[in-house]
């Protein structure tokens, strides 16, 4: 840049009282690891922070749980993480499960704004809290959960007006994502906000699945998540006394997370995770088959071999790793450099 451009450049940004050009330095994009090695590499090395996420998908598909994955992630890194259950359908347990941290006892609580038993917590509500708690939650984790739960403002002129509720929440999401996100709030104090959606059928055979709250999400969210049930996964039922399962039934199914929308990485790449629900995320069998694709983890017929180790089966690996927990460390750490070169 010659020094006739410095001085246009001076110029403007005094008359205007603003910096009007970022360094190319401004635009690294910031990340954090998800857990799930298969997540992260759809997602392109991690989640992008400082940015607006959809996570959605049809009910009862994993969306709420994958967002309390992720919340537990963020507190790791110590990280203040925020869940407005709009739903009102949390619970505690729920979230201890997923290994999100509770109670004033612990370090870093996950924070939970409540509406009261007599009120509602409207949409607007949400958005001014976030706009004025961003400083305080800097670098952390804010989790929606859901824009269909979400409530607007709104009087019996508006409804007539708009045409209901659905068009006075979309009306919503799009006046405050556009001044969440023009104001750069969000990138100023690197908080990542995430929107759960559900879908819905609508009788339109042009565009037969729906995500309610309108465009303006999918226009300012820079990563979009669909998440499908794609696959169940069954396990035996013994009794005492007997050495023979007496039948079978569904302890699980397997997550497709899609990267429908990705401004920071290439788009529409597939990551499966089981989940079972029982124990929560199998990210034992999901960084083994990562490992068996780049060549880390030899794999034959059914036995699993990592350096001098080897195991028949994915669950003898697992229960391996559960007690030595080192080397399923270190292979982490392989899988990861492989995954980079």
């Amino acid at each position: 840049m010659n020094a006739e451009q410095q001085k246009i450049i001076r110029d403007v940004e005094k008359k205007l009282g603003v910096s009007v050009f970022r360094h190319h330095g401004d635009m690294t994009i910031k990340r954090i690891p998800t857990g799930v090695l298969s997540l992260d590499m759809v997602l392109g090395g991690g989640l992008p922070t400082g940015r607006v996420i959809e996570i959605y998908g049809q009910k009862a598909v994993g969306k709420t749980s994958l967002s309390f994955h992720l919340m537990s992630q963020f507190q790791k890194l110590g990280r203040p993480v925020i869940y407005f259950d709009l739903e009102d359908t949390g619970d505690l347990e729920r979230l201890e499960f997923y290994g999100v941290k509770t109670g004033e006892s612990v370090e870093n609580p996950v924070w939970l704004p409540h509406h009261g038993e007599d009120e509602v917590m409207f949409g607007q509500t949400v958005f001014e809290l976030i706009e004025r708690m961003a400083e305080v939650w800097r670098d952390g984790l804010v989790v929606i959960d859901s824009i269909p739960a979400m409530v607007s403002k709104i009087t019996e002129e508006d409804i007539a007006y708009t045409g209901g509720a659905m068009a006075s929440t979309a009306r919503l999401m799009s006046a405050s994502l556009r001044r969440m996100v023009g104001t750069n709030v969000l990138g100023k104090h690197n908080l990542t906000v995430i929107f759960i959606n559900q879908t819905r059928q609508v009788l339109d055979p042009r565009k037969p699945i729906s995500r309610p709250g309108g465009d303006a999400l999918g226009y300012f969210a820079s990563v979009a998540l669909e998440v499908k049930n794609k696959e169940k996964i069954k396990g035996d039922i013994y009794v005492d006394g007997v050495d023979e399962p007496i039948a079978s039934t569904v302890i699980g199914h397997k997550l497709h997370i899609t990267t429908t929308k990705n401004k920071v990485f290439r788009p529409n790449l597939t990551a499966e995770l089981p989940l079972n629900y029982d124990s929560g995320f199998d990210l034992y069998e999901d960084t083994l088959m990562i490992g068996v694709k780049f060549g880390v983890v030899k794999r034959a017929g059914a036995y699993f071999s990592y350096n001098e180790h080897r195991w028949q089966g994915i669950a003898n690996a697992k229960a391996f790793f559960e007690e030595n927990t080192d080397v399923y460390d270190t292979m982490v750490s392989d899988i990861s450099n492989k995954i980079k070169e």
